[in-house]
This record gives structure tokens, sequence and C-alpha cells, in this order.
């Protein structure tokens, strides 16, 4: 059995170099070294993907620096640990070509488990909002979480879970698409509800003509309302720039006087002037620049 307790002495540092954190070891709890073999990933890790070049950079700090802070395990048996959280540190540990990782061993229950390893990975934004989504389902569904449970354990607001969980709605494809980022979270949002033909079609419509997603819900409302359908086409439409020489000239001039964004776009056919402004007092600026040149050529 490769497991022998250590602090941050000289066992420890004599195998991996300084692999472990002064702040770890003052943390009252033990650490050991485990044979990276004799540990097993997270049946319950919510993240699917992990970015090999990602991983190799990992590999390169660890061999550099070690591994400055222990994963967590559970025991299975007495030669057999399974981890709780740390698992990019254990591939990386493997592609650095370390013999032993730091750990510490704790108990813990499957439910506690998929709660660790969705809250560390929600903490490092490294879960994709669909993994994020079939996590959390998981916790409802095997637990009997409520949304507002969900809400108080993972540190979210309720709104937010019940947002979220509506991904696991959508179609394998849509769901794909969000995974390889080809849609947004909010795009996909606004997709539930359609059949997966339409959910489809709309997936090619926003990705080939780059709409926003307040103009994907404006498209799904005017398929249903076609009332609705010559107002979804005028909002495209005003994203639409003119892209003469002479139009972006002015443009760019008027956005160096007001010291703002400026575009000029169509809408209905007409050109639009838009100034954006963060906040008010942007606003007020250039109301005030817009006032003092009134009598004046600005252009």
């Amino acid at each position: 059995m490769d497991k022998k307790k250590s602090g941050l002495g000289t066992g420890l540092s004599s195998l991996l170099g300084p692999e472990v954190s002064s702040s770890a070891n003052n943390s009252g709890q033990d650490i050991f070294q485990v044979n990276v073999d004799h540990i097993s990933p997270c049946p319950f890790q919510p993240r699917k993907h992990f970015s090999e070049i990602e991983l190799d950079e990992l590999a390169n700090s660890i061999r550099q620096n070690g591994v400055l802070q222990p994963i967590i395990v559970r025991q299975k048996n007495e030669d057999s640990y399974e981890i709780i959280a740390g698992e990019r540190r254990w591939r990386a540990c493997k592609k650095a070509g370390l013999r032993f990782i730091p750990v510490i061993v704790k108990e813990a229950s499957d439910k506690e488990v998929l709660q660790y390893a969705i809250i560390e990975n929600i903490q490092r934004e490294n879960l994709t909002p669909i993994e994020e989504s079939e996590s959390y389902e998981k916790l409802r569904c095997d637990y009997n979480y409520t949304h507002e449970e969900l809400a108080q354990v993972l540190g979210k607001s309720r709104s937010y879970i019940s947002n979220i969980l509506r991904l696991n709605s959508l179609d394998d494809k849509i769901k794909e698409a969000v995974r390889s980022n080809g849609i947004s979270a909010g795009h996909a949002r606004a997709l539930v509800g359609l059949n997966a033909e339409e959910q489809e079609s709309l997936v090619q419509e926003i990705i080939h003509s780059s709409l926003s997603v307040r103009d994907t819900e404006q498209r799904i409302k005017s398929r249903k309302n076609p009332t609705a359908r010559a107002t979804a086409q005028k909002r495209i439409a005003k994203f639409e720039p003119y892209d003469d020489v002479d139009t972006l000239a002015v443009q760019t001039h008027l956005s160096e006087v007001l010291q703002s964004p400026v575009k000029i776009s169509i809408i209905d056919d007409k050109p639009t002037l838009t100034i954006e402004c963060k906040n008010f007092e942007i606003l007020d600026l250039c109301v005030e620049k817009l006032s003092i040149n009134s009598h004046k050529d600005i252009i």
C-alpha cells in the first residue's frame, strides 16, 4: 500500500518536492501521499470534458512547482481511493509523470460527493451550462431536492436554478450546440418549449445570422404570431450598418467628437444614428457636446 501519513515534512518533500503549501499543512488536516494509480475519478463528476491543452499547462506547472494543494478523496477499500475534488490536478499529475499525489482523506456519502464535485466546478467556473444543468438535475432527482433547496446548497438564486434546469428539456442536438459554444445558454433557454425540428431550425438561424438572444425570442414570437413577423424583421434590420466609406468616416468622426461609440444603422430603409452611453453621466456629456456645437457644423 503506497499511503504514508505526512505533514509537510521530509517524507513528502523527498518524494514530490515542495508539493504542498504551508497553508495546507497548517489547516489541521492530515495529508497523505497516495500512488496515483490507486486513485479513481469521481463517478459523479459533472464535468465531462477536460481540455488537453489546459491539462498540459497544469502538468508543466506541477513539474516545476509541485502540487500546491492536495486533492480530496474518500477511501473505497484498503488500497483504493475515489476523488471527491481535484480531478484536474490528479489527471495533470499523471501527465507530469508523478507517482504520488498529496491527498486529504474524508468520509463522504454519494450525496455529499456529488455536492462537493458540483460546488468545486462552479467555484472554478469549469462547467458548461449543460453540465451544470445535468448535475443539478441529478441532485434534484436522486435526492429529492426542491429548487429552493438547490439554491441554498449551491449558493445560487432560486430563479437561476430554475432557469438552468430548463436546459434539460432541450433536444440532444441543441445541448451539443451549447456544449460546443455554437449558441449560448440564453439562446438555448429561449428554445425551450419548441419541438426538436423547430429548435434545430432556429439554431441554424442563430448561428448563420448571428442572432442575439432577444432577436431569437422575437423570431419565436413571430412564428407563433404572424403579425409580429414584420416587427422582428425590422429589429434585425437595425443591426445592418452602412458599410460605404463616407458613412463609416462620419461614424468614426462622430465617435471621436462625442467620445462615445456611434453607429449609423438602417431601420425601415432609413439611416438611424445611435449613440451608445454606458450611463446617464456620459449621456449628459454627449447632450452637452451636441448643444455646444448646435450652431456649428460638427461634421
